[in-house]
Parts: structure tokens; C-alpha cells; sequence
């Protein structure tokens, strides 16, 4: 490769492929994944599910969920560490080259950099509580642009700088939550005492597993641009399995139990009533941190390939649509892209499912399968519209789901009727060499 892409500790690979030397430990992408899931919605969704289902059952339609995803994630991340492309340029395959720098790019650029600004807004509210509570009054304001700048800057430096955060903040994330837990368990009676609880409200199961299941559909696929670091299959599922569902497990559990013995889905309230106000912020400020670097870092990968840029532009154009994401979080536009938010999440799982079918079925699972159709694959696109159909209009099960089994099927179909006109895969330096 003719350009460095390090300068000092920052990443400078953004769309060309991954090289042998530079491949991350297991530990490492193990450790980001931690980091991704300890997060205030999954604390927040173990407190929901707890009032609807016991916590046995919380934590099987939890394990059935994510068992499910990280089977998908595997599937797609281990393209990704075969290939070493990141999302953007995977998808040249199915969608064709201008299909996924134009479209898909820019709807992952969007989804991922809304979402990023939405826990810009619940990180600087926890800051701002966390000063309250010392009796210290913080602008609102300035607390988000001070959290979207320190979040944007270690996406900025990339992988490296995700990896240290992770390795500090996920051990002080379970301690705390741990220590909650047990101060939940006393309140409450212990724990034979949380195991008898049933909610006044019984939640049904299959709505109940249906919201666990979309909770992480975008991950089946925006993983691969981390996965692209794994050096080899083996490390990509490894670290997913041991990355997600554990610490989801443990997270889902902990928010659980937390919100029985506090009485309260609101987190802030609920570390406020277990008599940890300061330390129970500071865990969410954190968990915010770790999960939004990621939204920003892939952002930043996607805007990249969005704009046809080098590799060197990655950090430049992460921190664009980091200032994008803070000035959306200050002015409270946040509320009105929680539709889109909820849009996005049906949009996006369908490519999980065409992705598989692409690589797995029709590529055989071989990385010498893989390559760019030039212009549009119009077999991805017209599966990709298929799928968001049925998630959209389609109100059985999981919509997330429901999208990622109809988007396969209908590429596979499409694939086979077009494939006398959809033109041949080509070398992916030919469109994105550096």
C-alpha cells in the first residue's frame, strides 16, 4: 500500500482494504463489543422487560435474541474479516458500486450519526445531574458540546483510541452495576425474593422477544466494520459470541433486577434511589461514551465512502458529522428524529439478510466469490425494497426479522432471474484503490 495509514495513533484506513499487520487482537474486538453492548438502553430495556416477564424469563428471550443475532453478525462480520472491506464497499456486491456509495452509504451515514447525536442528549443529561448533584449548575448546552467533542475525537483517532477506552471503562461499568444489583437484591428481599417476582402485567412472549430482536438488528451489519480487523473467521466469531451475549445477559439482568429493587425503569432515578446519584451517573456517562464512539466511528467510515474520499479523509469527515451530531443535540431537534430512528431500524436489517444470501449461498462462502458490480445490482435493490415492505407493513413477529428472512429469499430469486443482465464482479481496487 503506497499510503501510510497511521499518523501518530490515528486510524487512516477507512474503505481500502485491511492489511495482515494491521489485524486487532480477539481480545481487542472482544473488548469494543463489551463496551458496545454495557449501554444505558440495555440497562433501560432490562428494566422494561422486567415489568412485563419474570427475570427467568427476561433472560431466555434475551439468550434466544441474541443467539439469533450473533449467528447473523458472525455471517456478516466474517465476510468483512475475509475480505477486509468495510460495509460501504461489501455492499458494491449486492447493491453494485454506485448503489452503495450513494444509497447505502448515506442511509448508514444518517442512521448512524442520528443515533449518535440522540446519546448526545443523554450524555450531557447525566452530566448535568451528576454537577446537581454537588450542587453544581452546567449549561445543558455546553455539557453536550463537551461530551459530543470528547466522543467525535476517539472516533477521530479510530480504532486504537476505542480499544484503550473500552479497556478502562467496561471493568468500572460491570463493577458498578454489579454493586447496584446487589443493593437491588437487599432492598428487595434477596434474591429468592426477585426470583418469586411477577409483574402485575403479564408481557407477551413473542412481543417480548419481537423487541429484543430489534433492538441490535443494525448490528448484524454494521459490525463488519470492525469484524474487518479479526484475523481470521475463528477470532471473528469468538469475539462476537463472547462480546455480545454474556455481557448482554449480564446487562439485561443487572437492569432488570436494579429497576425491581428501585421501583423505576428511569435510570437516573433509579441510581438516585439506590444512594448511588454520583457513581451511577458517572457508569452511565461512560456507557454512552463506549456505545457512541462506535455510531460515530461508522459514521465516519460510511460519510468517507458516501463522498468518494481517500482513506486520509476518514478522520477529517468523522469529525464533520461529529459537529453535525452535537449542533442537532443542542438545538433539541433530537425529538423529531426518533421516527426516523424507528424508519431506519426496518430499513437497514433487510441487508443482513442479502448479504448471507450473497456470500454464504451464492458465493459459497469463498472470498474469491466476492467482488463490485459496477453501477446498480438492481437483484439487492429490488430485495432490499421487498424486505422493508414486509417490515413496514407486515405487523407479525419481529418486523427486524421478518425483513432479514424476505430479504434473503428475494435475492436469491432476483439473483437467479437477473443474473444474464446484472454485469460481472469486478477487483475492488478498480473502484476504490487508493
Amino acid at each position: 500500500m503506497a499510503e501510510n495509514h497511521k499518523q501518530g495513533t490515528m486510524e487512516k484506513r477507512a474503505i481500502t482494504q485491511v492489511q495482515p499487520k494491521e489485524k486487532q487482537s480477539t481480545l481487542s474486538l472482544t473488548m469494543i463489543w463489551v463496551g458496545g453492548v454495557i449501554s444505558a438502553p440495555a440497562l433501560m430495556v432490562g428494566a422494561i422487560l422486567m415489568g412485563g416477564l419474570s427475570l427467568q424469563m427476561t433472560l431466555l428471550i434475551t439468550l434466544l435474541a441474541f443467539g439469533v443475532q450473533v449467528a447473523i453478525m458472525s455471517l456478516n462480520g466474517i465476510e468483512a474479516s475475509d475480505t477486509g472491506y468495510p460495509l460501504t464497499v461489501i455492499l458494491g456486491k449486492t447493491f453494485g458500486n454506485t448503489g452503495s456509495r450513494y444509497i447505502l452509504a448515506g442511509l448508514i451515514t444518517l442512521t448512524q450519526g442520528l443515533q449518535a447525536a440522540v446519546q448526545i442528549g443523554v450524555c450531557g443529561g447525566a452530566f448535568v445531574a451528576a454537577l446537581g448533584a454537588f450542587g453544581i449548575p452546567f449549561p445543558m448546552w455546553l455539557s453536550m458540546i463537551l461530551w459530543g467533542g470528547i466522543m467525535v475525537l476517539t472516533a477521530v483517532y479510530g480504532f486504537t483510541w476505542m480499544t484503550v477506552l473500552n479497556y478502562v471503562a467496561v471493568p468500572f461499568l460491570v463493577v458498578v452495576c454489579v454493586y447496584g444489583t446487589i443493593k437491588s437484591v437487599g432492598m428487595y428481599g434477596g434474591f429468592s425474593a426477585v426470583l418469586a417476582y411477577e409483574p402485575a402485567q403479564q408481557m407477551d412472549f413473542v412481543s417480548a422477544l419481537a423487541i429484543m430482536i430489534g433492538i441490535f438488528a443494525c448490528g448484524t451489519i454494521v459490525c463488519t466494520d470492525l469484524t474487518r480487523y479479526a484475523k481470521d473467521r475463528k477470532a471473528t466469531v469468538i469475539s462476537s459470541v463472547l462480546g455480545i451475549l454474556p455481557a448482554m445477559l449480564l446487562i439485561v439482568a443487572m437492569g432488570a433486577i436494579m429497576s425491581v429493587g428501585a421501583g423505576t425503569t428511569d435510570l437516573t432515578e433509579l441510581f438516585v434511589k439506590l444512594n448511588m446519584p454520583i457513581i451511577g451517573v458517572l457508569a452511565l456517562l461512560l456507557a454512552t461514551w463506549t456505545t457512541n464512539t462506535t455510531n460515530f466511528y461508522q459514521s465516519g467510515l460510511a460519510f468517507t465512502r458516501f463522498c468518494g474520499e481517500k482513506d486520509g479523509k476518514r478522520p477529517l469527515l468523522t469529525a464533520i458529522i461529529g459537529v453535525i451530531a452535537t449542533v442537532l443535540a443542542v438545538l433539541g431537534a433530537l425529538d423529531f428524529f426518533v421516527p426516523m430512528l424507528n424508519a431506519f431500524s426496518v430499513m437497514i436489517p433487510p441487508i443482513a439478510g442479502i448479504m448471507m444470501a450473497d456470500y454464504w449461498i451464492i458465493g459459497k462462502g469463498k472470498k474469491e466469490n466476492w467482488g463490485i458490480i459496477p453501477g446498480f445490482n438492481f437483484a439487492g435493490i429490488g430485495a432490499w425494497i421487498a424486505g422493508m415492505a414486509v417490515g413496514f407493513f407486515v405487523n407479525v413477529f419481529s418486523p427486524a426479522f421478518n425483513s432479514i428472512v424476505v430479504g434473503m429469499i428475494v435475492y436469491l430469486i432476483l439473483n437467479a432471474a437477473l443474473k444474464n443482465v446484472t454485469p460481472a464482479a469486478r477487483n475492488p481496487e478498480e473502484f476504490i484503490g487508493e
